[in-house]
């Protein structure tokens, strides 16, 4: 329900129920529960979405400690939340720091579940992101043709996500005038 509402923009709506949920998973599953922590990233997003980086981000961060110590320093929703705060970090044009979250998720996915997967392709790309903010562009282009290669493969021809890594990577040659 709270989605609905940060869908349509009523962050004030969301947050509140979001913040209710929090309340209700901490008394039922834990204060560490994975549970909590999805409810957590939720939260988080939707202040992110609301261009409120500065509460995103210790959510992010407390969601992170609970994955980490319930599910292991390995697992796929480690990776999802440091790819979203390694985002954050780009956002804020904290760029070293972007880089290496980004590849911490990246190195997590690559494991399991596998460099052809369109998860570790998508971590892929904010990294090129990375890459291309920091003129790395010959490193940017590498991951955006190989993230591509692997979204056709698994994505229907117009998912957003391979529509979007093509536009990045039009748009980056379009900068770099490499038509």
């Amino acid at each position: 329900f709270a989605a609905l509402h940060a869908n349509s923009g009523q962050y004030d709506k969301a947050e509140s129920i979001y913040l209710q949920s929090i309340k209700i998973d901490e008394k039922v599953v834990g204060k560490d529960s994975p549970v909590l922590a999805g409810t957590l990233c939720n939260l988080a997003t939707m202040h992110r979405s609301a261009e409120k980086p500065d509460k995103a981000m210790p959510l992010y961060q407390r969601a992170l400690k609970i994955y980490q110590n319930k599910l292991g320093p390995a697992d796929r929703k480690v990776a999802g939340v440091l790819d979203h705060i390694g985002t954050l970090y780009y956002e804020a044009k904290e760029y070293l720091k972007a880089e290496k979250t980004i590849l911490q998720s990246a190195a997590i996915l690559a494991e399991k579940p596998g460099k052809q997967h369109p998860a570790f392709a998508i971590v892929q790309l904010h990294l090129a992101a990375v890459f291309v903010a920091t003129e790395r562009t010959e490193k940017a282009e590498t991951l955006y043709l190989e993230s591509i290669k692997v979204l056709e493969a698994k994505l229907d021809k117009n998912h957003w996500e391979l529509t979007g890594a093509l536009s990045d990577l039009a748009g980056m040659y379009r900068n770099a005038r490499e038509f």
